[in-house]
């Protein structure tokens, strides 16, 4: 079983009032102040993207530009030192019973394999990106 959770929201927090303050200022970005910020994800077990694996271990996942229409995820490793995926996305709706409760879709993993993550759901937002495989 993967386990994946969030935390630093106190620091979080403080980046979201940031940047809902930059929106607010006239920016003219769509993206909520939660998704500008990016959300971190710890997981407990290997995961994979498109082309990569990722050990177990804590992830920012973030767009790419939230100016951008093109929906790129950048996903970079905690310290923010090395982006250890970026591709495009096409973006889904939150199913209704999710209730913006999870972050991520996973998908079945094959034996021995890390498990695969279709699709992210930025904190606070009704829609998510899936990833293409």
């Amino acid at each position: 079983m993967v386990v994946c959770n969030r935390p630093g929201r106190g620091r979080r927090r403080a980046l979201a009032i940031l940047a809902l303050a930059i929106v607010a200022a006239g920016s003219g970005t769509h993206e909520s102040a939660a998704a500008a910020a990016g959300d971190r994800l710890t997981f407990s077990q290997p995961t994979a993207l498109p082309g990569v694996t990722l050990p177990a271990g804590e992830y920012i996942f973030e767009r790419a530009s939230v100016d951008n229409s093109a929906n790129i995820v950048r996903v970079r490793d905690a310290n923010r030192s090395a982006v250890r995926f970026m591709g495009y996305t096409h973006e889904v709706r939150r199913p209704n019973r999710d209730a913006s409760k999870r972050f991520v879709d996973l998908g079945e993993a094959v034996p021995g394999q890390p498990t695969p993550i279709r699709v992210w759901y930025p904190g606070g937002l009704n829609r998510g990106y899936a990833f293409t495989w």
